[in-house]
């Protein structure tokens, strides 16, 4: 009777643990958890620095998230600066709201009036444009949150406007049936000559 072979330890045999060839003995010994993700699997982690995106808790003020988008939207990323807290705030959000409003009915000629935007996709483009333009040099930021204002509203302006153009054009296209195309003709019929049509019998 033939022995059987011995492929070695990478290929493990009836019984062992996969586990233990493919995971734990890559790094004996390694430290779990220590990328820049917290471990979302561990309760205490999930209760306490779960990361949720623009969303608000009030279950502990203590928490590392904090309760409000002010404190929430450059977490990680920066640390609390008079422009950022100025510029998250909710009276500048309120202030972003209205200006937009008024500038989409300005540049529209007074036709369009519309109402507040979803805050959710108005945080993401103040969000974007924080992160992009923000340089907090002290002792400019009622400048540089004037800049920072402007930027959003000129992006949420025109893209608005372009979304309430395309609408109409998209609504009147939709209501009104096309051109219809002329009867064919031949050009090599000139002036208003024609022939005479003849009775057969």
């Amino acid at each position: 009777m033939a022995s059987q072979q011995n492929y070695g330890e990478l290929y493990p045999t009836k019984g062992d643990d996969i586990n233990r060839y493919y995971i734990d003995s890559a790094i004996p010994g390694a430290p779990k958890h220590t990328g820049l993700v917290p471990n979302l699997a561990d309760e205490e982690t999930k209760a306490t620095q779960a990361f949720r995106l623009f969303s608000t808790h009030y279950e502990d003020p203590k928490l590392a998230y904090g309760s409000s988008f002010q404190q929430q939207a450059t977490i990680r990323i920066h640390t609390s600066t008079p422009v950022n807290q100025a510029f998250f705030s909710e009276a500048n959000i309120k202030y972003l709201q209205d200006e937009t409003r008024y500038r989409v009915w300005l540049k529209s000629d007074k036709k369009h009036t519309i109402d507040n935007q979803r805050l959710d996709d108005l945080k993401t483009i103040m969000r974007s444009y924080y992160l992009q333009y923000a340089a907090n040099v002290p002792g400019q930021e009622k400048k540089e949150l004037d800049e920072l204002n402007e930027r959003v509203l000129a992006f949420c302006v025109d893209d608005i406007l372009g979304a309430i153009n395309m609408y109409i054009y998209s609504r009147n296209q939709t209501l009104e049936y096309p051109e219809q195309i002329s009867r064919p003709v031949n050009p090599h019929i000139r002036g208003t000559k024609g022939a005479e049509f003849k009775a057969f019998f």
